[in-house]
This record gives structure tokens, C-alpha cells and sequence, in this order.
């Protein structure tokens, strides 16, 4: 294999592992947005739990809820409307 073509593998990889490494910044602001959208649409007590990962070059992001009630769509359109 060519030296050239040897460092853009290599290259290609820091590239793909510095992606997935995005810091628990990342994940707390994922959190956040994701928690205030969800209590739009349902009633829980804990907050959602998420996982990030790299899974065959593409990431799977899961989104783990356990909800006590979904709102009836009426009052989550009110709700919604109201805020904009």
C-alpha cells in the first residue's frame, strides 16, 4: 500500500473516533432539549435517559422513556401554540 494512501486511512480514522467524542457537554445539551420537548407530549418523573454510539460509520442515538401518560393531543396543541 501506498504511504499516501496509508495516511489517509489513518487520517479518515482520527476523523471517524474524534466524532463520537463529543464530550458530556454534548449529551447534557442533548438532554436538555430532549426533556423539554418530551414533557410537551408526556408526563414522566425521571428524565429520559440517552446513549450515543458509533455503530457500523453511522451513530445510534436511543432514547430510553418511561412515561406515565401521553397528554391528549387537544391540551399538547394548546400548549404548544401558546409558546410561540
Amino acid at each position: 500500500m501506498k504511504r499516501e494512501k496509508k495516511e489517509l486511512l489513518r487520517l479518515q480514522s482520527m476523523i471517524e473516533s474524534d466524532r463520537i467524542s463529543t464530550g458530556d457537554n454534548f449529551l447534557r445539551l442533548i438532554e436538555s432539549d430532549v426533556n423539554k420537548l418530551l414533557r410537551d407530549f408526556f408526563d414522566f418523573s425521571k428524565p429520559p435517559e440517552l446513549r450515543l454510539e458509533m455503530h457500523n460509520n453511522n451513530y445510534l442515538f436511543t432514547l430510553t422513556l418511561n412515561a406515565s401518560r401521553i397528554k391528549h393531543f387537544a391540551n399538547v396543541s394548546k400548549e404548544i401554540f401558546d409558546k410561540i
